[in-house]
C-alpha cells in the first residue's frame, strides 16, 4: 500500500511539474507583451513631449519685429483669402489696436529651402536638425529612442469664405512654397523593438495680440 501511495504520488508531481513547465512559455510570452506595451507608452509620452515643447516656439523667424508678434506674408501660391487686404488685416481681423494683423511693411516667412536651424533655436523649424538620438543615455528614460524632427509647409487651400465648412477635405499635400500652415512630424524610432512612432502637429500663421492694459 505504501509503495503504491508513493507511484501515485510521483505520478501526480510529474503532472503538476508538467503542466507548470508548459504554462512557461505561455508566461514569458505575457511578459514580452507587457515590456513592448510599456515601451510604447513611454514612446508616445517621450514625442507628445517633444511636439508640445516645439509649439511653445513662433511660427518663424520673421514673426516677431521688435517685439511684436505679426502676421507674416507668404508666397503668391498660397491661398489669397488669407492675404491682407488694403489695410493691414485679413478678413476676420478685428479693427482695433493690439489685435492680430501683418506689419506695416511685407514680411515674409522663411522660404521653403532656408527652413532649419539658423544657428540658434527660435521659432519651429529651427528644430528640423535638432535630433535626438540614444535618449536612454541622455536622460532619464528606460529604452532606447531616437528622434527625427520634421517642418514642412503645409498646403492651406479651402473656401474660407463660405458659411458652411463642415464638409472641409483636410488635404496632406506639403508645398514646396511659404503658406500660412506649417507641418510639424516627430518620428521617434523604438531601438529595442524596432519600431517607429509618429506624431504629427500644424501650426498655423496667425501672429499674436498684445496684452491690454489701462493707461492712468
Amino acid at each position: 500500500m505504501k509503495k503504491a501511495s508513493s507511484m501515485i504520488e510521483l505520478v501526480v508531481s510529474i503532472v503538476v511539474i508538467g503542466i507548470a513547465v508548459m504554462t512557461l512559455p505561455l508566461m514569458l510570452e505575457q511578459t514580452q507583451r507587457n515590456s513592448t506595451f510599456t515601451m510604447q507608452q513611454e514612446a508616445i509620452l517621450v514625442a507628445r513631449t517633444k511636439l508640445g515643447n516645439i509649439l511653445t516656439y513662433s511660427w518663424d523667424d520673421n514673426t516677431v519685429q521688435n517685439n511684436i508678434i505679426g502676421v507674416l506674408d507668404v508666397h503668391v501660391d498660397a491661398d489669397d483669402e488669407l492675404d491682407r487686404n488694403t489695410t493691414q488685416r485679413r478678413v476676420g481681423h478685428v479693427s482695433q489696436d493690439r489685435r492680430r494683423k501683418f506689419f506695416t511693411n511685407s514680411t515674409f516667412a522663411t522660404t521653403h529651402v532656408n527652413l532649419g536651424s539658423d544657428g540658434s533655436i527660435n521659432d519651429i523649424d529651427d528644430f528640423i536638425e535638432f535630433n535626438s538620438y540614444n535618449l536612454s543615455g541622455n536622460l532619464d528614460y528606460r529604452f532606447k529612442f531616437d528622434i527625427n524632427t520634421t517642418v514642412n509647409y503645409h498646403n492651406d487651400t479651402a473656401n474660407y469664405s463660405a458659411q458652411d465648412m463642415s464638409n472641409f477635405t483636410f488635404s496632406r499635400v506639403l508645398n514646396t512654397t511659404s503658406t500660412n500652415i506649417k507641418r510639424v512630424r516627430v518620428s521617434l524610432y523604438l531601438n529595442d523593438i524596432n519600431t517607429t512612432l509618429m506624431l504629427e502637429a500644424y501650426s498655423a500663421n496667425i501672429g499674436g495680440t498684445a496684452l491690454l492694459r489701462r493707461v492712468y
